[in-house]
């Protein structure tokens, strides 16, 4: 089992009477919560590094890719 940490959190009471009202157990709710916003990050995060990569791609083309083969290949 994971390590885990305790946290609390104020919510209003009509918050969760409705909560209540529907099943929703609290607990559950703001680790889906926290588990979203954290992929949410983590996406954003992802797409900066994709953007900085942009255009440093380097196109290789297969007759490249056969001729570093061939080269290889000969060297041996």
């Amino acid at each position: 089992m994971q390590e885990a940490t305790i946290i609390s959190i104020r919510i209003p009471k009509d918050v969760k009477g409705r909560m209540r009202e529907l099943g929703i157990k609290p607990s559950d709710a703001a680790r889906e919560g926290f588990d979203r916003a954290i992929r949410e990050k983590e996406l954003v995060k992802l797409q900066k590094r994709a953007k900085a990569y942009k255009g440093k791609w380097v196109v290789i083309t297969e007759k490249q890719i056969a001729a570093d083969v061939r080269e290889d290949r000969d060297s041996r």
